[in-house]
């Protein structure tokens, strides 16, 4: 008790009989104001993570600095003309493509991916009926993501 009263003095109290005591209704507005602070500092460790992270995962960098394969919602979404896919395709990769689906699972188009990086395919409205479609990245074989994109009239 004796460091704590010599640490917040004027929360020990002492009573007329000698017994020593916490003020605790005192002690309330200390600790919702550490606790504040404590969340304001982890707010900004994770502002400064996620901008870390943000930047290496849109590079298609993982923790481990190896570039992933990865797939981007396309934009704009829902479209009428032409959309953008984004992707990132590793450079060791040898074969690359992003795959457009019907909600039947039937595959539509196929669109090869040549570049490595971060790139982008280019879709059509013009050449698909209004609705909605699936579309995956498909590297090596391997399927990387799936998304929707939705085609308006």
């Amino acid at each position: 008790m004796e460091s704590f009263r010599e640490a917040l003095p004027g929360l020990v109290v002492e009573n007329g009989d000698g017994t020593v005591g916490v003020d605790y209704m005192a002690l309330i507005p200390l600790l919702v104001s550490e606790v504040n602070d404590l969340r304001a500092k982890v707010e900004g460790y994770e502002a400064a993570l996620n901008k870390i992270s943000g930047n290496r995962e849109a590079a298609g960098v993982g923790m481990t600095g190896v570039v992933k394969a990865s797939l981007s919602q396309n934009r704009p979404n829902p479209f009428r003309t032409t959309t953008a896919i984004e992707c990132v395709v590793p450079e060791e990769a040898a074969s690359a493509a992003v795959c457009l689906y019907d909600l039947n699972g039937r595959q539509i188009a196929r669109y090869d991916v040549a570049e490595r990086g971060g790139t982008s395919v280019s879709v059509k409205g013009d050449t698909l009926s209004p609705g909605m479609y699936l579309y995956t990245l498909v590297v090596d074989g391997a399927e990387i993501d799936c998304k929707r994109m939705v085609i308006t009239d």
